[in-house]
């Protein structure tokens, strides 16, 4: 077999947009950040259902970033619908 160049075996380095952050769960795969998800005033049980259902964040997570127990999230994940103003920050 002819080794030939290495040109290919390089790994692709993709480079994001300057003041755009992007993490990745434990399984590689790219999630916004919860600073990103959670700016702009967004209603707080908003962006935690957000986070959690379409982001891949655990309960966990969530809540040491909100400063909060993992159990008050999951109530406002459980029972969050979009109108609920009993969740809100």
């Amino acid at each position: 077999m002819n080794s030939g160049s290495n040109a290919l075996a390089l790994p692709f380095k993709y480079q994001w947009p300057a003041g755009k952050s992007i993490e990745s769960d434990p399984n590689g795969i790219s999630r916004r950040s919860l600073d990103d998800l959670s700016a702009n005033d967004v209603v707080r049980g908003k962006w935690m259902t957000e986070a959690y259902k379409e982001h891949g964040y655990t309960m966990a997570e969530i809540a040491n970033y909100a400063g909060v127990h993992y159990s008050l999230v999951s109530n406002i994940i459980k029972n969050w619908r979009g109108d609920d103003s009993r969740f809100k920050t």
